[in-house]
Formats: C-alpha cells, structure tokens, sequence
C-alpha cells in the first residue's frame, strides 16, 4: 500500500507542486485585492479632519477662538476722540519726482524764471548714516534721472515774474531710481502677485475706521478690501482640538464708545507752504512747468543724496541742469536741489532748495525663476500707532471704502507678537519673533546688523521683485531706534537717507524748524502714497511696505487729516486695477500708546 502511495505522489508530484503555488497566488491577491480597497492610515486622518473641519463650521459650539467686537465709536473710546487740524504746510515745492524723473513743477515754471535746481541724492550708508551725493545742476523744465538714490535734496533759485528779486527753493522730493538691481522670476514666477504692504505706525484697526472714515469705506465699499478680522478666521486648529474652552476670546470694543470719544479731536488739516521747482517721475526730474512759466533763466543742481549705511549718507557732486531739462536719476532715488531763476516779474534772482525723489533707473533685478513670472504683487500700507478703532473711527471714508467698496476683509483677531512696532513687523517680514532672531539690539556688545536675517525682501529679490520699504521718521525707525539697522539698504527702494537729510537727522522735527509735518509744499503722508503710487506704476513684480508714522506716532487722532488723501489713493488704485494682480493690505502696528 505505502510502495502504490509513493508511486503516485511521485507520478503527480509536478501537478501537486504547481496546484500548491497556484493557490498561495490566489490567497495572496485576495489578501492584496482587499487591502487595496480600504484607505491608507494618511487618508482616514485626512477625512476625519476634513469632517472634524465641517463640522465646526456647520455649528459653531462657542468652542473657537471668540474674536471680540470691538466698536471702533465706543463711548468709552471716543471720549478721548479728538479732531485735529488739517497739516498745513507751508510753501510751495519746486521739484517733484515721478519715478525716475525729477523736474521743477509746472505752478513754479508758470511763475518763475531762469529756474536752475542743484540736485543731490540723498545715499544711503547704512540705517545710521547717508550722505548727499554731488550737486547736479539742472535748467528749467528738463528733467533730474534719479540713479544714485531715490531721494534727493534739491535747491532752486529762480526770479519770479512779480518780483526783480531770485527767489531760492530748498526741499527735498523722492522718487524710485532706475539702477534698481532685480533679478528674473524663476519659471512660472513671472506673473505672480505684486505686494504693496501700507502701514500706519501705532494704529489700530479701530483706530483707522475711527479715524480715517473715508479711506476705510473706499477700501472696505470700493476696494472690496478683506478685513482680517481674526489672523485665522474660521477656527480651524480649534476645531482640531478635543479639549474645548480653550480658545482666545477676543471681546468686541467699540469704536465709538463714551469712554473713548471723549477724547476725540477734530485736526485741521495740514498746510504746507510756498511750491517746490522741481519734481521728480519715476527716474526723471524736472524744474515744474509753473515755475518755468514765471521764471526765467532757471538752473537747478542736483545732488544725489547717496546711501552708504543707515547711519551714514553723502551728497554726489552737485549737476547743473538748465531750464526744462530733465536730471536723470542714476545714483539714488532722491536727490537735493538748489535752483535760482529770476522771476519774469522782478530783476532779482530767486533761489529754491528742496528735496525730492523718484527711482533711479540702474536697479537691477533677476530674472523671476520658471512659473513665477506672474506671481502677485503684493502692498503692505501701514500707519504707526494706530488701532483698528482708531482707524474706523478717524478714517471713516477710507474704512467705508475698503469695506464697503472694495470689499477688503477685515482681519478682527490679527495680533501683534509682542510689543512695539518690531514686534509687529519682525514677524510680517522675517517669519520670526524678534526673540527668535539675533540680538542686534544696540545695548549688546556685539555689532551684529539687521543683514543676515531673512528679510522677506531678500527672498523676494531673487524671486524677480523689485522691492521697496518707505517709511518716514528715520530718528525712530523701526529698525534703528533700538536696532544697529542695515548696513546695506534692505530694499531696492529705500527712504531713510532722504529723510535723514530732508530732515536733517530728525531736527526739523525736534526744533519745529518748518512744518514738520511736510516736505516742501506736500504733506509727508500725501509725499509717502504719491511715491508709493509711484511705485506700483514700476515695471515687474513689485513689493512694496509703506508705513506712515509721522501724523500718528505721538497723535492718534491726528490721522484723521490723511483720511481725503487715503480715499484718493484708494480709489486711484481701484481705477487702475492695480488689486487685480497686487496683495494690498492696510494696517497698524499697534494702538496709541
């Protein structure tokens, strides 16, 4: 029995053998067949966050982060509303620059003859030093090319047509040089977004629809602007928590409020005297076609005013530039002007000396990386010191405008990381808190500068932008005040130097030399979103940060006075379509304080 068994194992050992691998295959697929209908772990996590997601957004359980209301007109926020005056400067500029161009405005070319306008960039060393670049004299109407620097110190003299007397025009205008290196957009990087980031130091969110009335509703009604009401809306990383209760309730202040309003002040709005000879568009500038009208024989010399670091600049050797020709901005985007003409009026001379900027012409930029050729601009506009209150409740057309008409949101819960303004904009532009950086404070031993941290305007300069940070009280800048500052400028675009020199170093604002609160003929609010305009009508990917500390650092309610001028600036962008492809966002670093 066992000989037959064997002889038939072995006489179909082969079949058996196959029979067997046949049904391990079949086990074997089945097994994987199976495995491969159900979900990877990865994706059972996905979903139950998804739902986890959807369900906090079907009900809200009060479990989230609770951002307050805060009304902007609380009676216990406007008891302390004041209406301040309009700034009222005095004097008219001679110059202006757009852009690049800097020329003597068409009012003083109409009144003035023989205007001559000495520019000198204002250059930028380091956040602690500038110094003015050479003299350039220019003629007239023609034009002074910003190049070294984007802000120049201008003198003008000129003879006005009702006086024998040479008027002379000292001031300071800014513009965007053209010598601005960018570099190409990587692939696909071309048309990404412009960001334009407008800041007003120490203003709140309420502080802005407070006081800033008109500019709120145009960016709000008009804009459509996006009010960031809370920095995460829609309570997602609550939603993911199962311990509920723990989220931030933000409580909600009214603007408007007794307590606050009784504090509120009407400004009057500010008045700058006599008129600049020169201005400056984009990389050229020229003597104003008004002061060529009225004056003859006008020369001007530009000075570059010329970066060297943030505590040091120089002024270029002076250029003489005659009658309307233009001075072409090369070293800076700022120059120093003197010009002399002899009104058609008067056998005398007059002499104007001024300030003004544009951008230089020789900014080199790179190429945007593949794909990134149409990436967004992108526009942060900032006021100092001004809360979102404070802004509803003294901006109330710009608030309504964003809101209504632009249809901006409104982030309720944003925040600041800290106190100060570095601890507002530390984050915005590095990705980090100021305790996560290097200690570059001025009371360390060591002599570390701002240079090494990862300053969003050095990625987005290899990403093909042209980067620009504008901001106007240079004695207390935000990364000078307790900072070493930059030993190169930051930005392609930067103001420090012009303002160090247009206010020679924060004196005219200390000893009230002047209308501190102008710059030649043109409010040093409406200066900053006339450049910032400027700006956004550059070629390429641009990103630009505008803060505005001036009229709201040591006032919160004197940013009432920009609020016309914010309107107008709004609804030029809108006209434009500038925020079809620009990230623009309005902000405040932080409440009065």
């Amino acid at each position: 029995m066992s000989v037959m068994v064997k002889r038939w194992y072995r006489s179909r050992r082969s079949q058996f053998i196959i029979f067997t691998i046949t049904l391990v295959c079949i086990i074997y697929y089945l097994n994987l067949h199976a495995s491969l209908q159900r979900e990877p772990d990865l994706d059972l996590t996905r979903r139950f966050i998804e739902n986890r997601i959807e369900e906090a957004l079907r009900e809200d359980k009060g479990t989230g982060c609770e951002i307050p209301h805060l009304d902007p007109f609380a009676k216990e926020v406007m008891q302390f509303d004041v209406v301040i005056p309009p700034i009222k400067c005095k004097g008219n500029d001679w110059v202006r620059c757009y852009h690049s161009e800097c020329r003597v405005v068409k009012s003083i070319l109409k009144t003035t003859k023989n205007v001559v306008c000495k520019y000198q960039d204002i250059i930028y060393e380091n956040d602690y030093k500038y110094h003015l670049g050479p003299p350039t004299e220019v003629v007239g109407d023609k034009p002074y090319i910003l190049d070294k620097s984007d802000h120049v110190k201008v003198k003008c003299t000129g003879t006005h047509e009702k006086s024998l007397l040479s008027s002379t025009w000292v001031g300071y205008t800014l513009g965007f040089r053209k010598s601005v290196e960018r570099k190409s957009p990587p692939p696909f990087r071309e048309d990404s977004l412009n960001v334009l980031i407008f800041g007003f130091d120490s203003t709140s969110k309420n502080g802005f629809i407070r006081k800033m009335p008109k500019s709120y509703e145009y960016l709000k009604n008009t804009v459509k602007a996006t009010i960031l009401h809370g920095f995460i809306e829609n309570r997602i990383e609550e939603a993911l928590r199962e311990d509920k209760g723990t989220g931030c309730e933000i409580p909600h202040l009214d603007p408007f409020a007794k307590e606050v309003m009784q504090f509120d002040v009407v400004i009057p709005p500010i008045k700058c005297k006599g008129n600049d000879w020169v201005r400056c568009y984009h990389s050229e500038c020229r003597v104003v076609k008004s002061i060529l009208k009225t004056t003859k024989n006008v020369v001007c010399k530009y000075q570059d005013i010329i970066y060297e670091n943030d505590y040091k600049y120089h002024l270029g050797p002076p250029t003489e530039v005659v009658g309307d020709k233009p001075y072409i901005l090369d070293k800076s985007d700022h120059v120093k002007v003197k010009c002399t003409g002899t009104h058609e009026k008067s056998l005398l001379s007059s002499t104007w000396v001024g300030y003004t900027l544009g951008f230089r012409k020789s900014v080199e930029r790179k190429s945007p990386p593949p794909f990134r050729e149409d990436s967004l601009n992108v526009l942060i506009f900032g006021f100092d010191s001004t809360s979102k209150n404070g802004f509803i409740r003294k901006m109330p057309k710009s608030y309504e405008y964003l809101k209504n008409t632009v249809k901006a949101t409104i982030l309720h819960g944003y925040n600041i990381v800290g106190d100060g303004t570095p601890a507002a904009l530390f984050p915005i532009l590095t990705g980090k808190t100021e305790l996560e950086l290097p200690d570059v404070r001025k009371t360390t031993k060591t002599n570390g500068t701002l240079d090494s941290m990862p300053f969003i305007f050095y990625k987005l300069k290899e990403d093909g932008y042209r980067t620009a940070y504008f901001e106007d009280m240079p004695w207390i800048g935000t990364f000078q005040y307790r900072f070493n500052g930059f030993r190169r400028q930051p930005a392609d675009h930067y103001l420090r130097s012009f303002y160090l020199e247009e206010s020679t170093g924060g004196k005219k604002w200390w000893q009230k030399t002047g209308s501190k609160f102008c710059v030649g003929d043109t409010p040093q609010f409406q200066l900053m979103m006339n450049i910032t305009d400027q700006f956004l009508r550059l070629d390429g990917k641009r990103f630009g940060f505008t803060f505005i500390a001036d009229i709201t650092h040591d006032n919160a309610n004197m940013i009432s006075v920009a609020d016309d001028a914010m309107l107008r600036f709004l609804q030029t962008l809108v006209q434009r379509n500038v925020f079809e492809d620009t990230l623009f966002m309005v902000m405040g670093d932080h409440g009065p304080r």
